[in-house]
């Protein structure tokens, strides 16, 4: 599966659109009581405002709207747009606008609750506290959230380890012991935390995990940006090799996640 080359003008953080019926049928979503969590911070209730960054195909979305809020939701990519809707065509209050956060003409005040799911990383750091302070109401909150990799220390894991560093070791380069054996530090996260725009950040975990078929792990690897944004023919012998140790490991790898949800409140008038 040709994923384009190294040398392409492709932006990264609009890849995934070029994948987004396979990101919306592989990709995981959240579990409940994180939306439960994020509501209660906020103190959200049926009616409120609440403003999506990068909603993606609709997969946090589907969830906050499934509890009656009045939702505006961004997206800049137009394939993954035309999901979300699909996916939300039951929540008449949902509305998902084809745009990016940075060029989305500013509502002052007009949102109670502001939510990114695995997306606000990918949010201009010039923009994404100064304009989320201005868009949140006085009472309003942030409520960001990723789901996290974590692997477990096993036979499958180091041979998947030898493969990285053997076919993809950029990867490995950018994000030492990749794909997760200890945790990359969240950037976007400290710099919530030292913030005057926002008060102190409270974080919850979620421990979960799936676990996914040969195909499957594959189709899910197929849309994460680090992956799509290799070689072609890099991504196929990664694929092969993954393949072959999956396999030969019965068929089927656990994937153990954790769901980290950070929140904190609006400051100032």
């Amino acid at each position: 599966m040709p994923l384009g080359s190294s040398g392409s003008p492709r932006e990264q953080r609009l890849v995934f659109g070029e994948v987004a019926e396979t990101y919306d049928r592989a990709r995981p979503g959240y579990p409940s009581e994180l939306v439960d969590d994020a509501l209660a911070f906020g103190a959200i209730t049926a009616g409120d405002g609440v403003l999506e960054i990068g909603c993606g195909t609709g997969k946090a979305t589907a969830q906050f709207a499934s509890r009656n809020l009045d939702m505006l939701c961004l997206e800049p990519s137009e394939s993954m747009a035309a999901i979300a809707r699909r996916n939300c065509r039951t929540f008449p209050a949902v509305t998902i606008e084809t745009a990016s956060f940075e060029d989305w003409p500013l509502e002052p005040g007009a949102f109670r609750l502001l939510v990114s799911a695995q997306a606000w990383h990918w949010v201009s750091p010039d923009v994404r506290l100064p304009k989320a302070h201005r868009v949140l109401a006085r009472d309003g909150a942030l409520a960001v959230f990723w789901n996290t990799v974590v692997w477990r220390d096993d036979p499958l894991r180091a041979a998947v380890d030898d493969l990285y560093q053997r076919e993809a070791p950029e990867l490995v380069a950018r994000r030492p012991a990749f794909p997760g054996t200890r945790p990359i530090r969240n950037l976007s996260i400290q710099e919530l935390a030292d913030s005057p725009l926002f008060g102190p950040v409270t974080t919850h975990e979620y421990p979960w995990n799936q676990t996914y078929t040969t195909a499957s792990y594959l189709e899910l690897l197929s849309t994460h940006s680090d992956h799509r944004m290799l070689p072609g023919d890099v991504f196929d012998r990664l694929a092969r090799g993954l393949a072959t140790i999956i396999d030969a490991s019965g068929g089927e790898i656990r994937v153990d996640y954790i769901a980290r949800l950070h929140l904190a409140r609006r400051a100032g008038s």
